[in-house]
């Protein structure tokens, strides 16, 4: 008998991980809404609305497809290797998500740097992966996932590929801005250290 841990396993382990990170930004959302954040503008809070219900419809598409595969195909280990209607939703749903958090965290770049050509760089960028990540959905509407990823093994490398330079380029250089406010802060705390005692010494 096949094992079942590398493929049905796997599925389940990843999901089950999935809905426990679902529950942990429902609370944070709902922490959001209940906290003093009176001062964020609609269009922030309009974007934490969008993000919460872009997940719930991402962990129903996951719940789904784990039903399909363990309760409506049960005992039938060839479909596993079946793509479903609801893999081919998960594609463009996790990259509308990932491409929103993407862009709120270049314009964050951008505040705090003021460098245009940065967001200028990397939104496009970022927009480019969500519709490479729409087209994986369309094209992998049937057949089998063993099919499809040897035939688009390329796309796949080339989505993570951006993906990661993104979250890694946009990591360091919040990184770096916030290092050189806190150095201004820090002078600034210095220079009013020197003025207080300059008074206090007169």
């Amino acid at each position: 008998m096949t094992s079942l841990g590398p493929t049905l396993g796997s599925i389940e382990l990843g999901i089950l991980f999935s809905s426990v990170l679902y529950g942990i930004v429902i609370v944070q959302i709902y922490t959001y809404y209940q906290a003093s954040f009176k001062k964020d503008g609609n269009f922030l809070k309009f974007i934490v609305a969008i993000l919460g219900l872009l997940e719930t419809l991402h962990s129903i598409i996951l719940w789904k497809y784990l039903y399909s595969k363990t309760v409506s195909n049960f005992g039938i280990t060839k479909s596993l290797n079946e793509i479903t209607l609801e893999l081919s939703f998960l594609f463009p749903v996790s990259y509308m998500i990932t491409c929103i958090v993407q862009i709120f965290f270049a314009h964050q770049v951008y505040v705090v740097s003021s460098s245009l050509s940065y967001i200028a760089a990397f939104i496009p960028a970022s927009l480019f992966r969500l519709g490479l990540g729409i087209a994986v959905g369309a094209v992998i509407h049937n057949g089998t996932l063993s099919e499809k990823l040897q035939k688009f093994a390329w796309l796949a490398a080339l989505l993570l590929s951006i993906g990661a330079i993104i979250d890694i380029t946009n990591t360091v250089a919040l990184g770096r801005c916030l290092e050189k406010e806190q150095e201004i802060l820090a002078r600034s705390v210095y220079c009013m250290d020197r003025l207080v005692i300059w008074t206090v010494g007169k």
